[in-house]
């Protein structure tokens, strides 16, 4: 049993490593293979999952688990996995164009922490908001939806933000700490 997790974890981490390679978040690859963002991060935290699940993944990925397993994927380039995605997405019920945006927010996406940074750079904190207002506006300007415990852990981790008790009973609003005069705000 003892080889079974390690083997697990093995393999979550082999997972783990080629999503990131190929520049995917959880919510992009959930989207391209119909299998959830919880189950495959279970999958790369060691937890098991379906052998159906993790062949399907592995299939769309254009690789066999054995080469997951044995990191034999090292040797296949970015663009050949990018053209088996892209031939098993068109068997898929996934438009071309949500392809495309998938595609370009794989690139683009770099977590909870930057996008409520940039929330803050954008000014839309310098008011108390619901995480849900932040989940919303994150969402329409970069196209990505965050778990809302995601959008508030992030605004707990950054020490430029303070928050007060909601209207609502057990809820919280989030604001920027407003600058000290004299200090100039960094680039």
């Amino acid at each position: 049993m003892a080889k079974n997790n390690l083997d697990r974890k093995r393999l979550g981490q082999h997972f783990k490593e080629l999503r990131t390679r190929l520049g995917y978040s959880l919510e992009n690859l959930a989207s391209i293979t119909g299998v959830s963002a919880p189950t495959i991060s279970r999958l790369e935290n060691g937890h098991q999952i379906t052998l159906k699940k993790l062949t399907f993944i592995c299939q769309v990925l254009g690789i066999s688990l054995e080469d997951l397993a044995g990191k034999s994927y090292i040797q296949i380039s970015n663009k050949q996995f990018q053209a088996n995605i892209k031939k098993k997405i068109e068997k898929l019920p996934l438009s071309s164009t949500t392809y495309k945006e998938i595609n370009e927010e794989a690139k683009s996406f770099h977590g909870p922490s930057y996008l409520v940074k940039m929330a803050m750079e954008e000014g839309y904190l310098n008011e108390f908001r619901e995480v849900h207002e932040i989940q919303q506006h994150i969402h329409y300007t970069s196209k990505i939806t965050l778990l809302p415990s995601s959008i508030t852990n992030a605004l707990k981790r950054n020490p430029g933000i303070i928050y007060k008790a909601s209207e609502r009973n057990g809820y919280l609003k989030y604001k920027c700490k407003a600058a000290k005069k004299g200090t100039k705000k960094r680039p």
